[in-house]
């Protein structure tokens, strides 16, 4: 059994160093939280809870190693100057079929399955893969927490009594083919696609207030409920030219990615006094839809020649935010909508940018060490050691 058996990606980026992982799951590198993820060198686009329920779906068993590039160059999104996260997927590098089939069935408060296949073909000029995950993490939470209020002369004290059921499930699935139409020239085209089914059903809180003398002065029962299929598309087209032997290449990529999340939550509040006698009745509703398209080309040229080395490129893109958070109370049997708490936003960004980039090593003797500017530091850890 190998060492990351049964890991997911995420729990592996919690053991690299420079990479660190808070209380809420937020990832940052060497303290920084503007970090860029990518996937065999593709952007995920993903931030926040999203990118972490994604990097939870994929299986470690599937990944060759994880490069950290602490000083990315002009060439990547000023968005990502605090570092770029790679995560470089296993590819079968032999000529013909091979499939893989893995499961796995484990118990804790729940059952929970780990199912992925995945196959690839490959000639002297084409390579065609696909792979299909699937993951459903529960897990169950329960607390129990108190504090005390002192107000007006008065001392009441608060406890609050928590029991939540949390039931996701992950779908990851992939494909792609590259051909070789000339010498030294390819296209490719890889789709990534991903659903995050997260329900939280049973989510129950109770909150009883008690006097100075412990005697029961009130109590609160509320009953949460949220829905939140989230859906990820991501389609590239790829062209490359390998120059010639010395690594000299020009590429030209189209990027589509889509993001689809709809949130639905309710939440109802019955108030009791200490005989359990019922106060009143509070309902909220929320919908909460998100949908953001990201647009992209761009065209590169990595040129080492003996001296120094060269990067240019241009790139153009388009994104389009639309979130709607509305919010529905109950009032006198009918829902109304909240307008201190809804708002519509959306948004719209076009980027043209171009970058130029140049490396030199500059040597006074041969026991002098490399000096230059410009310079990136990357770090490849392959699994196997970890």
């Amino acid at each position: 059994m190998t060492a990351t058996s049964g890991l997911t990606v995420f729990d592996l980026l919690k053991k690299l160093p420079g990479v660190t992982v808070d209380q809420n799951e937020n990832i940052s590198l060497r303290g920084s939280s503007g970090v860029n993820v990518l996937v065999d060198g593709k952007m995920t686009y993903l931030s926040g809870a999203q990118l972490t329920n994604y990097l939870k779906s994929i299986s470690a068993e599937d990944i060759n190693k994880i490069e950290l590039n602490m000083t990315p160059s002009a060439e990547y999104d000023a968005a990502g100057n605090a570092g770029i996260i790679n995560i470089v997927p296993k590819k079968n590098l032999q000529k013909g079929y091979a499939v893989d089939l893995r499961t796995g069935l484990t118990k804790g408060y729940y059952w929970m399955a780990n199912e992925n296949i995945s196959a690839s073909y490959r000639t002297k000029k084409f390579n065609l893969y696909g792979s299909l995950d699937y993951k459903m993490p529960y897990g169950e939470w329960k607390s129990v927490s108190g504090n005390t209020i002192n107000q007006n002369g008065q001392t009441t004290a608060l406890q609050r009594k928590n029991q939540s059921s949390y039931k996701p499930e992950f779908y990851t699935w992939h494909a792609g083919g590259e051909w070789q139409f000339l010498p030294k020239h390819y296209v490719s085209v890889d789709y990534l696609g991903y659903l995050d089914h997260y329900t939280s059903g049973n989510r129950f809180d109770t909150i009883k207030s008690y006097d100075a003398n412990d005697k029961l002065l009130s109590f609160v029962s509320s009953i949460n409920t949220i829905t939140e299929p989230y859906y990820y598309d991501a389609v590239n087209l790829n062209y490359r030219f390998d120059v010639d032997s010395t690594g000299k290449k020009v590429t030209a990529e189209a990027h589509y990615v889509s993001y689809r999340n709809y949130s639905d939550g309710a939440m109802a509040t019955n108030e009791f006094d200490a005989d359990g006698n019922f106060i009143r009745e509070n309902t909220l509703l929320a919908h909460q839809p998100g949908f953001i398209k990201i647009k992209s080309i761009n065209a590169d040229a990595d040129l080492p020649f003996k001296k120094f080395s060269v990067k240019t490129g241009l790139k153009y893109a388009e994104v389009a935010n639309d979130n709607e958070y509305r919010f529905d109370s109950l009032k006198e049997g009918n829902l109304v909508e909240a307008d201190n708490m809804s708002n519509h936003f959306k948004y719209k960004e076009r980027i043209a940018a171009a970058y130029f980039s140049a490396f030199k090593k500059i040597r006074k003797q041969a026991s002098t060490p490399a000096c230059g500017w410009n310079i990136q530091k990357q770090t490849a850890i392959p699994l196997s050691r970890m």
